[in-house]
Formats: C-alpha cells, structure tokens, sequence
C-alpha cells in the first residue's frame, strides 16, 4: 500500500478563514481570507514548497480553477488573474 505522507504549511494565523482547497495532479490551491485580503498559494506536493502565491487586497469571495499548467483565479471586485505554472508568470490580469 501507499505510504502515508504529511506536510505541514504554515497558511495563516488565528484571525485567517481557510477555503476550501483545490487538487490537480501533485498541486494544492489554498486560499486564506484574512481581515483585508485573500491570500491563493499554489502548493507542489513533490516539491513540499509554495510555488505561487498572490494577495487579493479587498476581495472576501475567491474562485480558482486549477488546471495542469494554469490557475485561474477571479474575486468579488472583478479582478482575473491566469498564471502559467510551468513558466510562474502572469498570462492574463483584468478586471471584468
């Protein structure tokens, strides 16, 4: 069988609301919604490391979709961010 492996990430502190996370393949979206702000990481299993990771000032709603070599991120303010995860760079940000 598998062997089990655990992997502890420091997301944010006593006042920060985890989200519900997302998985593709060996990546982990996590996003935090603090006081001021939504904090998305990208996690790479493999790697045990934050890989990407953007602040959202002002949202208090995020939705990702994360594919094999993109996340796509949007917020309540409008705000849409794509990064291409194999180069981890900005490919689209506007607001709608």
């Amino acid at each position: 069988e598998g062997e089990l492996q655990k992997l502890e990430i420091d997301i944010g502190n006593q006042s920060s609301e985890a989200l519900v996370p997302e998985i593709f393949g060996g990546r982990v979206v996590s996003s935090v919604r603090a006081k001021d702000a939504i904090t998305v990481r990208v996690i790479d299993l493999q790697l045990k490391d934050i890989t990407a990771q953007m602040s959202l000032v002002g949202a208090n709603q995020v939705s990702t979709r994360l594919t094999e070599n993109t996340l796509t991120v949007a917020d309540n303010l409008g705000r849409v961010v794509v990064i291409d995860l194999r180069r981890n760079c900005t490919i689209r940000n506007f607001r709608v």
